[in-house]
């Protein structure tokens, strides 16, 4: 895989309901490019982590997870897309999933 043009930067908290039809979402779409999805979950404790890394598992050059162990968010920090997405970001453009 070379340098992606479009960064997908997703934050995510206890979303299981919700997180697989999300990261789908971003991979059915028909590109002519290459574009990464960076997830950013924050100590999720209702299975969203393990939805996470079955996807990264699958797709492990597209889907680049940070999992974190305790809610940072919690502890006050603010952010999340701007200190844990963002610096990592290879895509010339970046899509923000609110």
């Amino acid at each position: 895989m070379g340098t992606p043009l479009l960064s997908i930067c997703c934050i995510t908290y206890n979303h299981k309901e919700y997180i697989s039809q999300a990261i789908e979402s971003f991979l059915m779409q028909e590109t002519n490019f290459e574009y990464e999805i960076l997830l950013y979950d924050d100590a999720s404790n209702d299975g969203s982590q393990e939805i996470i890394a079955k996807f990264q598992e699958e797709y492990p050059k597209i889907i680049k997870p940070i999992l974190q162990t305790e809610n940072r968010y919690s502890k006050g920090e603010r952010g999340m897309n701007f200190r844990y997405n963002y610096p990592r970001a290879k895509g010339k453009y970046i899509a923000m999933c609110g």
